[in-house]
């Protein structure tokens, strides 16, 4: 190829991996936002519903144990949904998928990206994908790759994780020796931590 021709192709295809780019950023803050409004809302569940049943039940040192090792699988399957999501968002080629579900370029978009990111062993022709790079900066010219984000979402998502912490911020607040006597029941399954008693009202007259 000719290194003129080599250089405006590569000069294209960054002008398209910017654009595409922008896309993969807002959809890697989308995920970090759902996996922050679960992962917030998982845990808070299984705090909460361990200690309500540990107040009224008094698990034992087997039940403390077990509670522990599913907390500690749940955390574990999670981080591992975590880690598979963020490395799929964080591919220029699954940015360049979400366009193309919105806006068909015939997946020559799609195409371009992935010769982008395999260029040190591209298998197929160097030439047709210059000419496919070209192609697509041609189809695409005028079309913002961001517009097909539903950016709204993510603001929904921010105000929603926001919320979430405050309330549970508040709650832990208001309820943190009750809460932390149980917390350390689930942790430390093995100590003598005892739970917080009951309540009782008692007239004095």
């Amino acid at each position: 190829m000719n290194p003129d021709m080599a250089t405006g192709v590569d000069d294209i295809l960054k002008d398209l991996i910017a654009r595409v780019g922008r896309v993969r950023r807002w959809l890697l803050a989308l995920s970090v936002l759902r996996i922050a409004a679960m992962g917030l809302a998982g845990v808070s569940l299984y705090v909460g519903g361990y200690a309500w049943l540990d107040h009224h039940v008094h698990f034992g040192t087997l039940g403390r144990v077990l509670s522990l090792i599913l907390f500690l699988l749940l955390l574990a399957a999670g981080l591992y949904f975590v880690i598979r999501v963020l490395r799929r968002a964080m591919t220029y080629a699954n940015a360049a998928n979400y366009i193309e579900g919105r806006r068909s370029f015939d997946q020559q978009l799609v195409t371009a990206v992935e010769y982008y990111e395999g260029r040190g062993d591209y298998p197929y022709s160097t030439a047709l994908a210059a000419q496919l790079v070209r192609q697509v900066d041609s189809a695409a010219q005028g079309c913002r790759f961001d517009s097909t984000i539903a950016k709204w979402q993510g603001y929904l998502l921010a105000s929603f994780v926001v919320l979430c912490a405050c309330v549970v911020g508040l709650f832990v607040r208001q309820n943190v020796l009750f809460l932390s006597s149980y917390l350390a029941r689930l942790l430390r399954p093995f100590s003598a931590v005892e739970p917080a008693p009951a309540t009782v009202l008692q007239s004095k007259t």
